[in-house]
């Protein structure tokens, strides 16, 4: 992961910057749910990864499903 709240990235271990991705959705929440709950009108790029990304389910699953080299 790299982000500086405006701009958050995701990518695998060894990956050059230039592969790394946007995360793009809270699924299967809705941006809107998530935003209220965090008390802002639209969610930052930061904010988008990490309830998109992290939570349990979601990260177990990249986890799980990711494969070794």
């Amino acid at each position: 992961m790299a982000s500086n709240f405006d701009e958050a990235r995701v990518g695998t271990i060894g990956a050059r910057f230039a592969h790394y991705l946007s995360w793009k959705t809270v699924a299967p929440l809705r941006e809107a749910e998530v935003a209220i709950d965090l008390g802002v009108a639209d969610l930052s790029a930061q904010q988008r990864l990490v309830a998109g990304m992290l939570t349990r389910a979601n990260l177990l699953d990249i986890v799980r499903t990711t494969p070794c080299s």
